[in-house]
C-alpha cells in the first residue's frame, strides 16, 4: 500500500479506495450483521436500488470487527 498515493487521491478526488482491509471471514461476519440488523431506524435508507447506513460505525456493533 502506497500511503502517498492514498493521500494524493484524497486531496485530488476527496476519497481513496484501500483494497483488502477486511478478510473474507470479516466481510462475511459484517454482512451477516447487516442482514440481521433492525433497519427501521432513520439512519437507514432503503429504496428499490439503494441501501445505505448513515453513521455505519454507530449502527454496526463493534463485535463485528475481530481486529
Amino acid at each position: 500500500m502506497n500511503l502517498q498515493n492514498h493521500k494524493d487521491s484524497i486531496q485530488e478526488k476527496g476519497f481513496t479506495i484501500i483494497n483488502n482491509i477486511f478478510s473474507d471471514e470479516e466481510i462475511e461476519k459484517i454482512s451477516e450483521v447487516i442482514q440481521n440488523i433492525d433497519t427501521s431506524k432513520e439512519t437507514f435508507r432503503k429504496s428499490e436500488d439503494l441501501f445505505a447506513i448513515r453513521q455505519f460505525l454507530k449502527e454496526i456493533p463493534q463485535k463485528c470487527y475481530s481486529r
